[in-house]
């Protein structure tokens, strides 16, 4: 199969272990699984923060909190060190690809914007 390359060949076990959305080049190797580990990864927290929230309502918003807080500076950090803005109307032309492989009337890939 073309899919499967040396990547594949090397980082086999981070699929496995439902991490390859930490895996460098991971598009290199079947790029498309990053959200089944996204959504793995989600499942598994989820029930940590609903015990926490079970156990004290208080402790619960404030590691909400501090999950959101991360993830707005973590997204406010990479917008500044890559000179990104804020509106996503910017970025649609990169981000969306057309779904049918015969619409070939404009590209809309990375590489043509």
């Amino acid at each position: 199969f073309d899919i499967i390359n040396n990547d594949c060949k090397r980082y086999w076990y981070w699929n496995v272990l439902f991490l390859s959305n930490f895996v460098p080049n991971q598009a290199d190797c079947m790029g498309y699984t990053w959200y089944i580990a996204n959504d793995m990864q989600f499942f598994l927290l989820t029930p940590v923060i609903v015990y926490i929230f079970y156990r004290s309502k208080v402790l619960g918003y404030a590691v909400l909190g501090i999950l959101s807080t991360i993830c707005f500076g973590i997204g406010l950090y990479l917008c500044f060190e890559y000179k990104l803005s804020a509106s996503y109307m910017e970025y649609t032309c990169l981000l969306y690809t057309s779904p049918s492989p015969r619409d070939l009337s404009k590209s809309r890939m990375p590489s043509s914007a």
